[in-house]
């Protein structure tokens, strides 16, 4: 039996373990973890901001009352139009402006200086 020991310990010593020693770190430059750090918060930037401007933005649109109102005037004075057919266009108005996005605020279009989405342009035949 002391021979059966011997000759193992002597096959377990023959075959050296692996050394324990961890590979070299590689490490990073400055000059590239700085561009890293840049263009991550750049990218995280831009899409916060259109994140913002899609889903949380409260967005104007126009309408011209007085002058939507006033045409029908005109048209109901000239007799182009009936007294059901304008009530029915005002109707379609409301409907369409109801049917704007929550974050849609409809303000009169004389108080808007800019370029602002009309909600509708009177068609009178």
């Amino acid at each position: 039996m002391e021979n059966e020991v011997v000759a193992e310990t002597s096959v377990a010593s023959a075959t050296p373990a692996a050394p324990a020693v961890p590979p070299a770190p590689q490490y990073v430059s400055v000059k590239v973890l700085y561009q890293a750090v840049v263009l991550v918060s750049l990218a995280m930037s831009i899409l916060s901001v259109v994140v913002y401007d899609r889903f949380f933005t409260v967005k104007l649109a126009s309408f011209d009352m007085l002058g939507y109102s006033e045409q029908i005037k005109g048209a109901l004075a000239e007799k182009k139009i009936t007294l059901a057919q304008a009530d029915e266009m005002f109707k379609s108005v409301r409907k369409q402006i109801d049917s704007l996005p929550s974050k849609y605020v409809v303000i009169s279009g004389d108080a808007i200086l800019g370029n602002a989405p009309k909600v509708q342009k009177l068609d009178i035949r």
